[in-house]
């Protein structure tokens, strides 16, 4: 293993793949004609693509072509792949921070004809070490930060498969930036590829071991392509404060405002005074501290509970800005979890007025469809507890769990199932799993079984239940959703966190169990089963009140805000 990494180190720096841009007058560079590059050369070449929050470094569209096409280049010399000039879907890992360097990093790989995988920077060795062992990328590009992190994933080689995967320290070359010309690129004719894989992204794995999710180019477009419309991107400056391991961060966050000839700061890892002191910056008449001003944010649940608890600690300069900045804001956008009611009501009440970001905007989707549902633009059209109506290019639809009959009556649950060209190609190396997932009509057209439970109103927009697998639970011949009885939980001043989960029981199949975190007022009052249980009962019909209620000092979630349920039923509970 060692010996071999020596050998790709030493090609690595023979044939050019250095940080400087070597012979650029000599070489001529080129990009497929893939839809994302296409969009790229179609942005002013002077406009700011990529921003770095805290040091303010800025790229331009110009310079993200370039350098975009030359990195292209040097994946493929170092893969010996000049001839064919393209990868063949071949997986190159990313450890890569977020910014500039993870965008032309991915964008490069997108570029080559391979697939690029990207690992969670602050995920420890073993997680990262199954996705590699899954995905079984030829290289691994990194940058010195995470040099000596990306060696420990293949030290011990974790299996036989990985064998030939080494880690490479490859970060992008750095190109002169401001006044001087980039090198011209070249658009050339690679129509196979839009239907090629492009990313594998792996689910949160908070129902099974995660599967590695191979979306196409194809997939990636229809999806960025299907937000923009709806959302109404356009040149937005876009404050981009989420983990580049997930859908949410990547299409959401990266491809759709590429694709609008957006602007991207990323700030990163999130902070709540910063967020606040950034906004703040963006509508300050200093000219000290005055930055442009942010017209998108995209957060979980999680984050905008962070940023109203850490509000009140503000200075009361940055309170007034930051007020002011959240009213001006374009949009708000939530989702990967339920928006509690209350955590919409604040936002709203801190922002003084329901109009721009101010009142924030819900979605669904899921690593495998990218976005699905939406609520729309028109603040009427933005109720609590609802993820909308299917977006732009997606068809959507509600599937009776047992009988497999198709729902078209309002307020009766099933099974959301999605088809359209948003949809993933695969999961990696494993053809049971994707077969499984799928369910064919009448017609012989394929639709996704997503797994989460959902009822529409009368106007067709959706309300989620729940995963079918851990939040629908089924308790003495009722159906309980989880996530209501949560959401009834979060309503309580006493209720800081909380998840709701099933419990094994003899009699009634399953029993409502409640795992919380208290607020300051619900230790001072002393908030126990009792309390919660006579609080609940005044909203809730009494089969969905918890019977047992475990306190805790905190629930942990991943980077997307989500809860593994499996694994807080077995620690908690010892199920």
């Amino acid at each position: 293993m060692a010996i071999l990494r020596a050998r790709i180190q030493n090609l690595f720096q023979r044939r050019g793949f250095t940080s400087t841009a070597i012979g650029l007058q000599q070489q001529k560079l080129t990009l497929p004609r893939l839809p994302i590059f296409e969009a790229l050369a179609s942005h002013p070449k002077d406009d700011t693509a990529v921003v770095h929050s805290a040091s303010g470094r800025s790229f331009s569209y110009g310079n993200l072509f370039a350098d975009t096409a030359l990195y292209k280049e040097q994946l493929l010399k170092l893969t010996g792949s000049e001839k064919q000039q393209n990868l063949e879907e071949k997986r190159v890992a990313m450890l890569v921070e977020n910014g500039y360097d993870y965008v032309v990093s991915m964008l490069g790989i997108f570029a080559s004809g391979g697939i690029a995988v990207p690992l969670c920077t602050s995920h420890p060795t073993n997680e990262m070490r199954y996705v590699v062992t899954n995905s079984t990328p030829s290289l691994l590009v990194t940058s010195t930060k995470f040099r000596k992190q990306s060696e420990a994933i293949f030290n011990p080689p974790s299996s036989s498969s990985t064998d030939y995967v080494c880690s490479i320290d490859c970060p992008p070359k750095r190109l002169p930036r401001e006044g001087t010309d980039v090198p011209p690129v070249e658009l050339t004719d690679n129509a196979e590829l839009v239907d090629r894989g492009a990313l594998i992204i792996y689910t949160s794995g908070t129902t099974n071991l995660p599967k590695g999710v191979v979306s196409t180019h194809k997939a990636l477009t229809a999806q960025s392509s299907s937000i923009i419309q709806e959302w109404m991107m356009h040149k937005d400056h876009l404050l981009h404060v989420l983990p580049l391991h997930h859908i949410h961060g990547v299409v959401n966050g990266t491809l759709a405002p590429l694709f609008s000839g957006g602007t991207i700061e990323y700030m990163f890892p999130f902070n709540a005074r910063g967020v606040w002191e950034r906004f703040a910056a963006g509508v300050s008449e200093d000219a000290k501290v005055k930055k442009p001003e942010v017209s998108l944010f995209m957060a979980v649940p999680t984050v905008y509970n962070r940023l109203l608890s850490a509000f009140s600690g503000l200075s009361e300069d940055t309170k007034e800005k930051g007020r002011e900045a959240v009213g001006r804001l374009r949009l708000a956008i939530s989702g990967s979890a339920a928006l509690p009611g209350s955590i919409k009501d604040q936002w709203q009440a801190l922002a003084g007025t329901e109009l721009g970001g101010g009142t924030i905007l819900e979605r669904y989707g899921m690593t495998e469809i990218g976005m699905a549902l939406s609520q729309k633009l028109a603040l009427d059209c933005r109720m609590s507890n609802s993820v909308g109506w299917p977006l732009p290019g997606v068809e959507a639809r509600l599937v009776d769990v047992e009988s497999g009959s198709i729902i078209q009556d309002p307020e009766k649950e099933g099974e959301i199932q999605i088809r359209g060209d948003t949809v993933f190609r695969e999961y990696w190396g494993k053809p049971e799993a994707t077969a499984k997932e799928f369910v064919e009509d009448e017609a012989g057209r394929k639709w996704f079984k997503t797994g989460d439970v959902a009822i529409r109103d009368s106007r067709g927009a959706y309300f989620i239940r729940g995963r079918a697998s851990v939040d629908i639970i089924k308790s003495g011949g009722e159906k309980i959703s989880a996530l209501e009885v949560e959401r009834e939980l979060l309503e309580l001043p006493q209720v800081k966190e909380a998840a709701v989960v099933a419990l094994s029981d003899a009699i009634w199949g399953q029993k409502v169990a409640a795992v919380v975190v208290l607020t300051p007022e619900g230790k001072e009052e002393k908030f126990g089963r009792k309390e919660m249980r006579e609080s609940l009962k005044r909203n809730l019909a009494r089969y969905k009140v918890p019977s047992i209620m475990k306190v805790v000092d905190e629930i942990r979630r991943n980077q997307m805000g989500k809860i593994n349920k499996k694994i807080l039923v077995k620690e908690i509970f010892g199920e």
